[in-house]
């Protein structure tokens, strides 16, 4: 009966977005051609990774979290643990607390490809933060930057951007992008 209402030989999208149309339906998939498709030809969408990503748990700098640790980083001292929804959470000084569930502190969340990582520390036993105050180098009277809240570095020029690239480049094997001639 249905393939009354989309015949032909065309393309399977093509007939779902005719037969859609024909009934005044939605289509619901995790297809992006057939969503732009459906979009385009006035038919409602709803994209299933869309719906996934709206639902995942909205982590922000500052926000204190359990995070499991469950595996070693790739920088020495890093942990990794995972959020309920899969995001991975990546702790700074808990290598050594393998199993351990730790109350973390969050500096920072980067989107990427594969995924949303967010980048923590572990919180003080009193419940305090880390300040990010500047330590002297070596002894002696000049602070160096260290990171604070956000990733931003305190003492540093970074213009309250976050900055973790030499976390990023520890999950890229080192790689970075080069430069476009």
């Amino acid at each position: 009966e249905y393939d009354k209402l989309a015949p032909g030989k065309d393309a399977v999208d093509s007939r779902l977005v005719r037969l859609a149309k024909a009934m005044n339906g939605s289509i619901v998939t995790n297809d992006f051609n057939l969503n732009k498709v459906a979009s385009l030809e006035g038919v409602s969408v709803l994209n299933i990774n869309e719906l996934a990503n709206c639902l995942k748990t909205v982590v922000l700098p500052g926000e204190e979290l359990n995070v499991t640790i469950v595996k070693h980083g790739r920088e020495p001292g890093q942990g990794v643990g995972y959020l309920d929804d899969g995001t991975m959470v990546v702790v700074e000084n808990a290598r050594r607390k393998m199993g351990e569930t730790l109350p973390v502190m969050v500096q920072s969340v980067m989107q990427t490809q594969a995924g949303k990582m967010v980048f923590a520390h572990i919180s003080d036993e009193d419940g305090d933060e880390d300040t990010g105050d500047a330590e002297p180098v070596d002894g002696g009277d000049t602070p160096r930057p260290t990171p604070g809240i956000n990733g931003a570095y305190v003492n540093g020029n970074t213009n309250g951007r976050q900055n973790n690239s030499e976390s990023v480049r520890a999950y890229t094997g080192g790689r970075t992008r080069r430069p476009v001639r």
